[in-house]
């Protein structure tokens, strides 16, 4: 099988899309595709002593789009310019490698969604060809409730070309039900059996030796931004921890934190229980993910989670206990009810504070975390976001598109 996979995020930009989609084609590489990747970026290993990326690329110029500027037409118009010229020239960077390489499938991957501008191109220059559109976000932004939610002169325009994107594309695929559900009202098109889910690949660290003492800690890896942190859940680890210093010592962040953050931490006067250890390498951020007793994901107090969030996926795939705090109905409880490994509660102070006290002083604290139950509920979790379950994920996906898969050829 040959894929093509065409998308702005690769090593070695920085990101978690980056290296998500270093993931997924290294993985779909280990199970025998042959694998082209289309890029922005010339992939080169991040850090000293790093493997090449297992895929060749053929890069591409920025899209170079300058900042939009509500009422300043000039950069409205510059920007439609620019990413118009981008699609013209990924669209011939393209429609060469298809030439070249006959791949069985093009996988587009946004954001941002120049990309899958390029793969309704693509198809109509290539009519037989069986396109992929994998979406890890929803977009247009607009469909979501605030913080996320936008508004714009722009949002009919955006709004329409994801319809199109779903229209034509042979296949959408997206890490969760919610999120694909959500696209569907907003487009107005019912994907039928062109709906796929396929979840973000985790990774394990190689060793959780030399990284910080993290034990009585709660661990969050990755941006924390100031939408995903409440006051209720700062105030849980306080108490917490006051009430209980001997076990729980409070959170460490690993990564940026927002500034509204860290002034709430100094207004509820708990600067000695959050420690933010700033940025780290991958390979420090994944030790640490695999030392942490408990590992945090704070997510966005909505009704619904429309995210999943890709390190769930590295919580899950290094077997420690994670605890989601976030909307009552998002992907993340759904797989901790489902196949265990952890707990997840709303924003609400009183349960986050019994929460931690059952991860720290519980049933599920210490040493009960290395029991056969315990242990035997890490690993289900883990199923779904091994490597190489992914990357069969897609192999099943990609072999139904091309069951009635035609030679390529351009349209006149």
């Amino acid at each position: 099988m040959r894929v093509l996979v065409v998308g702005k995020h690769f090593p070695a930009a920085r990101g978690t899309r980056a290296l998500q989609m270093f993931k997924v084609t290294g993985a779909l590489h280990d199970l025998g595709v042959q694998v082209h990747a289309i890029t922005t970026t010339n992939p080169v290993p991040e850090e000293e002593g790093a493997t090449e990326p297992p895929v060749p690329c053929f890069p591409i110029e920025s899209i170079g789009s300058g900042p939009y500027r509500s009422g300043q037409l000039q950069d409205v118009v510059k920007e439609l310019w620019n990413k118009a010229a981008f699609v013209r020239r990924a669209t011939r960077l393209v429609s060469t490698a298809i030439d070249i390489h006959r791949p069985d499938i093009v996988l587009t991957a946004a954001v941002p969604v120049v990309f899958h501008q390029v793969g309704l191109k693509i198809k109509q220059r290539f009519p037989e060809i069986r396109w992929a559109a994998f979406y890890s976000d929803p977009r247009p932004l607009q469909v979501l409730p605030k913080p996320f939610g936008q508004q714009s002169v722009r949002n009919s325009r955006k709004l329409a070309l994801h319809r199109r994107i779903f229209q034509q594309a042979d296949a959408v695929l997206a890490p969760n039900t919610y999120m694909l559900e959500l696209m569907e009202q907003a487009t107005g098109v019912s994907l039928g059996d062109r709906r796929y889910v396929v979840p973000h690949c985790g990774r394990r660290a190689n060793s959780a030796a030399g990284c910080h003492d993290l034990r009585g800690y709660l661990v969050h890896v990755g941006s924390l931004w100031q939408y995903q942190v409440t006051a209720d859940l700062l105030v849980a680890i306080r108490n917490v921890a006051r009430k209980h210093p001997d076990r729980f010592k409070g959170l460490v962040c690993v990564g940026r934190v927002a500034p509204e953050i860290l002034a709430l931490v100094h207004a509820l006067d708990m600067e000695d229980l959050v420690r933010p250890l700033g940025m780290v390498s991958p390979a420090e951020a994944e030790a640490m993910v695999a030392a942490a007793p408990v590992n945090l994901l704070a997510d966005t107090p909505l009704e619904v989670g429309y995210f999943l969030h890709s390190k769930f996926a590295d919580y899950a795939v290094n077997g420690r206990p994670i605890l989601v705090v976030g909307p009552l109905k998002n992907p993340m409880r759904d797989y901790l009810k489902q196949l265990g490994g952890g707990m997840a509660v709303v924003h609400h102070r009183f349960r986050i504070e019994s929460a931690l006290e059952a991860c720290f002083m519980g049933q599920a604290a210490g040493e009960s975390s290395g029991t056969t139950a315990a242990v035997a509920a890490s690993a289900r979790l883990a199923e779904p976001f091994l490597p190489d379950n992914v990357a069969r994920r897609y192999v099943e996906i990609f072999s139904r598109l091309g069951s009635g898969h035609r030679p390529l050829s351009r349209a006149a």
